[in-house]
């Protein structure tokens, strides 16, 4: 299992809204969390919130409540997906983050704000169980 987040916005992006003529309430940025079958590409989990400690853990209560078996997952390094992992599976679980490392921004001044920098390597690392790490791999959408 692999699970992820991919930010959109709803309306405007949250540094917009306040100037925003007529903006809706809920506008703003959002994030869809996901739990993806590894081999399948089966969308097992998906859940829309925040990039927040509550959307963490509600995805992984679905993603518990989804799979009745001990699972391999597999996160991104975002600090969320630690505790709401180990509070929602315990010890019954194989896991391991994806932690990337990312080099210099290029550009300069302005061309900064739209190039984000270049990753330039992933470690991974074991967090709960004993995830085999040769499965540790990146979404086919991430960056």
């Amino acid at each position: 299992m692999q699970c992820d987040e991919i930010w959109s916005f709803c309306y405007a992006k949250n540094k917009n809204v306040k100037g925003a003529k007529a903006a809706p309430d809920g506008a703003g940025d959002l994030w869809t969390w996901t739990a993806l079958d590894a081999d399948s590409k089966l969308m097992i989990s998906w859940t829309v919130g925040n990039r927040d400690a509550d959307s963490a853990f509600e995805l992984m209560e679905d993603l518990r409540d989804r799979v009745k078996t001990r699972m391999q997952l597999t996160t991104d390094g975002w600090r969320s997906y630690i505790d709401a992992v180990g509070q929602t599976f315990g010890p019954y679980i194989d896991y391991a983050q994806l932690v990337k490392i990312y080099g210099p921004s290029h550009g300069k001044g302005d061309e900064r704000r739209y190039s984000p920098a270049e990753c330039v390597g992933a470690k991974k690392v074991p967090m709960e169980g004993a995830p085999d790490l040769k499965h540790v791999r990146p979404l086919p959408f991430s960056n």
